[in-house]
């Protein structure tokens, strides 16, 4: 992580010039106010001296009239060691609708090589092809100099993109984990998150290099918050897609919950958590209550993946802590030890950017942070895993 802190400096201390009839903004001003709020943080007392550093270095390279690409890259990387996957800068929305792509890089080389090089690339690889449909590729590849992976667009497109322009830019954390930083896609807003690649999948966005294989690793109830379902004689299933605390969400899970009462009687639950970003305790203590008294005599069994995050990720640790509770899938998100409150939402001094800094630390979790909830059995992406768990019950039973 220092080194590429270093490599960033030296790279965009060279492209000043080269942007100069572009957008720029007061990434100087940006970072002080940052820097300001960040002092005030639980993340910045556990890990101050690698903060510290990264801020020194970022301090020597901004300016009042920067690049604002550059500075959106900057501030993004600043926040790396203080180890927080809840905090983030991303851009103002309002500020976005005037975003030319000329804040975008492109690549430099030849595609046609560059093509050629990355259909050669594995599975187990990070670099290579990855499709969003049979209309558009993505090609990711990386960036030596600056010790990151750039993905860029190969094929396909909508208006104001174009082959060669880099969407991405993934910083590698560990453990196939990287920071992305880039454009949303198809839209032009720069956003930032953190995303696993594993068996050539992007397991958040979705990318994959493999489009003919059915993958099972996201929920196959997309467009539905609430599912019920039952299985079998001995098998119920439920579907939580949010444990959103604002209304009116919030009334509909409590709708929700209330006829799970009547209904949860057979031994087996399956308890879908894949995709649910979280939301809080005003909703899923609900559940949990229920959930309680329903693992007495009963077993559940959860699923989870890398989009299971938050609150979602802190509902299971609770619930693993039964004996009759049973994990798996995937590693989740690992965001989980920290939480955003209301006041923890900084438009930065040029409104252009808005950063989340979670204010409150819940130690508890802290060993999960970055590193998600492991399963007690991973699960195979290429077979149905509400099937495989099915197989796995009657198989005990």
């Amino acid at each position: 992580m220092k080194s590429y802190i270093f490599l960033l400096i030296l790279s965009l201390s060279f492209s000043l010039e080269l942007h100069a009839q572009i957008k720029t903004c007061d990434c100087k001003a940006d970072l002080v106010y940052l820097n300001q709020n960040i002092e005030k943080l639980p993340s910045f007392k556990k890990n101050k001296n690698a903060y510290k550093l990264a801020f020194q270095s970022a301090l020597s390279i901004v300016t009042s009239n920067m690049p604002y690409y550059d500075c959106f890259v900057v501030l993004n990387t600043l926040l790396i060691p203080l180890k927080d996957w809840h905090m983030a800068v991303i851009e103002n929305e309002t500020d976005s609708l005037s975003t030319s792509l000329l804040n975008y890089p492109k690549y430099d080389g030849s595609l046609e090589n560059l093509k050629r090089d990355l259909k050669e690339k594995s599975n187990d690889e990070i670099e290579g092809i990855y499709f969003v449909n049979n209309n558009i590729s993505f090609g990711v590849t990386y960036n030596e100099k600056n010790e990151l992976y750039e993905a860029l667009i190969l094929k396909g497109g909508f208006e104001n993109w174009s082959q060669g322009d880099i969407v991405y830019k993934l910083i590698p954390l560990s453990n196939n984990s990287f920071k992305v930083v880039g454009a949303q896609f198809p839209n032009q807003r720069m956003i930032s998150y953190h995303e696993r690649i594993n068996q050539g999948i992007f397991l958040r966005a979705g990318l994959k290099k493999d489009t003919i294989s059915n993958f099972f690793i996201k929920t196959p109830y997309p467009n539905e918050v609430f599912v019920f379902n039952e299985i079998s004689p001995d098998i119920d299933y439920i579907k939580v897609g949010s444990f959103s605390s604002q209304y009116p969400l919030l009334k509909e899970a409590e709708d929700f919950y209330t006829s799970l009462e009547r209904k949860l009687v057979k031994p087996n639950l399956i308890l879908d958590l894949r995709d649910n970003g979280g939301g809080g305790d005003r909703n899923s203590d609900i559940l949990l209550k229920q959930l309680k008294k329903y693992v007495k005599n009963n077993t559940i069994h959860i699923i989870t993946n890398a989009s299971t995050r938050s609150n979602a990720e802190q509902f299971t640790v609770k619930l693993k802590r039964h004996n009759k509770v049973i994990t798996y899938g995937d590693k989740t998100n690992g965001a989980l030890s920290y939480e955003i409150k209301p006041d923890d939402y900084y438009t930065l001094p040029s409104s252009s950017f808005l950063v989340i800094l979670p204010s409150k630390a819940h130690k508890k979790y802290l060993k999960y942070e970055m590193k998600g909830v492991a399963p007690d059995y991973y699960l195979d992406y290429n077979k149905s895993w509400i099937s495989t768990i099915i197989n796995k019950i009657e198989k005990n039973n």
